[in-house]
This record gives structure tokens, sequence and C-alpha cells, in this order.
């Protein structure tokens, strides 16, 4: 009886692209949804060099992320993986799965800013930054008519903004089948101060996706437009947070 496939993966030299990273855990592992056992991974991003991320995959392709600031306590940074697949994983694709983990220290093409402006133009998220990563939070101003200078700490509101997205990806994450949104940090276009922010790499294109999967082991796997499925969970979970972190508040500028 043939054992299961542990392959363990680890890069050194530089750190690992984040549009890369959201392409290989949104889109290619997927495709091995159902032979992959465990997985378990240190990230140094390139777009958040001074922290590390600590990853988990469990059943059915749920995802948790630990954004870890303090960085690799002055230890040289690195990432490395281990990926535990079920019998029936082959050689072949083996091979398929380690030379994805080696494009993740690839340069992506970006995108334009604009392309993420707009899908986000009709939602609750925030912008906050753009290029070469968007940057962007679930904030409660757009659904309740909130100065963007308000501070969202302050009186009346005091709502803990921050923790509301660090739980906001950590749903996203926990969500089945390999939607990924990773967290760090932003600047307030409002107040200017430091904050919590959701990213989303702006080196993802269709083509890139369809790339991607045109080598993989199971060719009627659907392809998905990642951005969109990601946003699309946000949005799900998007009005019962703002709903329980914003209970507490009894009146505010806006007049609600």
């Amino acid at each position: 009886k043939k054992e299961c496939t542990v392959i363990d993966w680890f890069g050194a030299d530089r750190p690992v692209s984040l549009a890369k990273l959201q392409l290989f855990l949104s889109v290619v592992l997927p495709a091995w949804a159902s032979l992959l056992r465990r997985g378990k991974g240190t990230f140094w991003v390139a777009e958040d060099r001074r922290s590390r991320w600590e990853w988990q995959a469990s059943g059915r392709l749920r995802y948790s992320v630990q954004r870890v600031a303090e960085g690799f306590a002055g230890a040289a940074p690195s990432s490395g993986i281990v990926l535990i697949f079920g019998p029936e994983f082959s050689a072949a694709d083996e091979d398929r799965v380690r030379q994805e983990l080696e494009g993740l220290l690839e340069e992506p093409q970006v995108t334009p800013v604009a392309a993420g402006q707009e899908a986000l133009a009709h939602i609750v998220l925030e912008l906050l930054g753009g290029e070469p990563v968007l940057r962007f939070r679930l904030s409660g101003r757009k659904k309740f008519g909130i100065a963007p200078d308000a501070d969202l700490s302050e009186p009346p509101f005091k709502v803990d903004v921050d923790g509301m997205n660090r739980e906001l990806a950590a749903l996203v994450c926990m969500a089945m089948g390999g939607r990924f949104l990773g967290a760090s940090t932003g600047r307030d276009v409002g107040t200017g101060q430091t904050c919590v922010a959701l990213l989303w790499p702006l080196g993802i294109t269709a083509s890139s996706v369809d790339g991607s999967m045109t080598a993989l082991c199971e060719p009627a796997f659907e392809v998905i437009n990642p951005f969109e499925e990601t946003l699309a969970a946000a949005r799900a979970e998007s009005d019962a947070l703002l709903s329980r972190f914003f209970a507490h508040v009894q009146s505010c500028p806006c007049g609600q």
C-alpha cells in the first residue's frame, strides 16, 4: 500500500511574492483538495518583509494565518512549507507542486490599481492604498455614513476596527475551498494613522490564473476568479461583523 507523500520546500535567498502565494493557495492547491491531508508553513512575504506569516491548512482547505509582527527575531528570514498528500498523489503530481512552489520566488506582473478600485467601489470595504498591493479594510464608514476623518477608536465610536479586520481575514481563510486573505498594515487615509489592512496583490490576472491551471492534474477543476471569490467571502461576513462591532454605539455624528 502506497504511503502518503510529504513535500518539504524551503526558500531562503529572497522573499515569496504575495501574488504568487495568493495564486498558489487560492487556485493551485485547491486542484489537489481531495488529496491534501495537512499543510503547514512559514512565509517571508515580499510585501510585508518585517514580519513573518505562519500558515496552516486543515480538512477541506480551511486555512489559518497568523502574522507575527516581530518577524524572525534576529534570525535570517526564510520561507518553508510542508504538505502532506494522500496515497493517490502521484509522482507527476509531486513534480507539478514542487514546480509551483519554486515559482513563489518569481516576480509577478502588476496590473493597474484601477481594476481593484472598481471592484471595491460597490461594497462596504474601504480602499487604503494601491500598487503593487491593494490595501483595504472594513471600517463601517460606508455603511453608517461616517465622515472619512472620524477617528473610530475615539468616542462616540470606540470601535476596534483593527480587531474587526483581523477577524474578517480569519473568517475568509477558514471558509472551505482555499480562499486566502492576508492582513498587514496600511494607513487610514482620513486620519493618517497606521491600521490593519487587508491585502490583495495586483499581480494576479485572469491570464495568470489560466496559466497556472494548464498543467494541473484535474482538467475538470473549475477555475475561479480568486479576487471575486475572496471579495464575495468578505462581503458575506461584513454585515454581521459590523453589527457586532458597532452594537454598543448609541449615536454618532452621522445621525444613525
